[in-house]
């Protein structure tokens, strides 16, 4: 028994109309439309959750615990920077930290060689119960 492929056909009116494909490009676009309107940035979201202070001290707890696991300091500046950015800039973080905006700006480039230390002190003081917020 050997079997031969179908061709499927796709309905055309006797002036050309292809009403399924119109039909389908219509939804398709509507659907498309609707999702871009409807969906949030994860960044957006995350930021909004981070400027509750019992969320930050969360993710910033589970930053840490994920950190001694596997060393990743990128993600952990990732997570300060985000920590920061939510709860109100990086003015609150020099503050916290004691640092000059500059050496932050500095600490926190991720084309830079990471000064383990200096990141170290950051979340040392972010994960003081009495800084975030």
């Amino acid at each position: 028994m050997q079997i031969h492929p179908r061709e499927i056909r796709i309905y055309t009116t006797p002036n050309g109309r292809a009403p399924y494909r119109q039909w389908y490009a219509r939804i398709k676009m509507s659907i498309d439309t609707k999702l871009q309107q409807c969906t949030i940035p994860f960044k957006d979201f995350l930021l909004k959750d981070l400027a509750e202070p019992e969320f930050a001290k969360g993710y910033l707890e589970t930053a840490l615990q994920d950190f001694y696991v596997d060393g990743n300091l990128e993600i952990m500046v990732l997570v300060i920077k985000n920590i920061a950015q939510a709860q109100g800039g990086t003015e609150n973080l020099t503050k916290w930290t004691r640092l000059s905006a500059h050496a932050l700006t500095y600490l926190l480039q991720p084309e830079d060689s990471l000064q383990w230390d200096k990141v170290l002190d950051i979340l040392s003081e972010l994960s003081e119960a009495d800084r975030i917020s």
